[in-house]
């Protein structure tokens, strides 16, 4: 009797050691998992940190472009400058001119006058601008562009005051009249490597002597 009561506290120690030894190794690995779980859940967000800067890396840069399209009520419309692109904001400074072509009487004259002599002058509208914006990426190489700012506009229009009663032999005269706008552009864009892209852009001026707008197309340089 006695040696079974032996054999059955024996028993009962045993087990109780192999118990507690299994919940202290189940105590080292738990923070050891989790430990390893936050290890990896911190890799996959710094790697996807990562990827997105690389995707946005790809637009970031200084660059010189220039664009050639239409205008509502002019034939011709070109628009240009540098801007800089950090990421998804960009910073423009820029011109757009909508004018006429010189006429066949204008050329004439102009063939007797020194090529600097700046005598031709057609009805045009112009601005020179500052402009702030948003980039907004997709399909890795493609990009649109918000932006808007304020501008300074010029105006120039005939003179009909003084070229109703001018002799025939004078050329016509022209006047100009400036003031500010808020110009305002949408772009789309698709890069090229670093270096290159080509674009279409709309370009809007709200101004107090003429609003204007215009269409383009073309492309740009980065310089880095």
């Amino acid at each position: 009797m006695k040696t079974n009561v032996f054999t059955l506290i024996s028993c009962f120690a045993l087990i109780q050691g192999v118990a507690n030894a299994q919940n202290e190794t189940n105590r080292g690995t738990a923070p050891a998992k989790q430990k390893d779980l936050s290890q990896d859940s911190l890799i996959t967000v710094d790697n996807k940190l990562d990827a997105g800067e690389k995707k946005i890396s790809l637009f970031n840069n200084l660059y010189m472009g220039g664009e050639y399209g239409v205008s509502t009520g002019y034939q011709n419309f070109i628009q240009g400058g540098m801007w800089a692109q950090i990421d998804h904001d960009y910073f423009k400074i820029m011109s757009a001119v909508a004018a006429d072509p010189a006429t066949a009487e204008q050329k004439q004259l102009h063939k007797n006058h020194s090529k600097d002599c700046n005598c031709i002058e057609t009805r045009q509208l112009s601005d020179v601008s500052l402009i702030y914006g948003k980039s907004y990426q997709f399909f890795k190489v493609c990009q649109i562009q918000f932006g808007a700012g304020l501008a300074f506009v010029s105006k120039t229009d005939k003179d009909d005051a003084f070229n109703s009663q001018k002799h025939e032999f004078e050329p016509e005269r022209y006047k100009k009249r400036g003031t500010v706008g808020i110009p305002a552009e949408a772009r789309f864009v698709i890069q090229f490597k670093r270096y290159f892209s080509i674009s279409c852009s709309t370009h809007v001026n709200a101004n107090p002597i003429k609003s204007f707008k215009g269409v383009s197309a073309g492309v740009a340089l980065g310089l880095f």
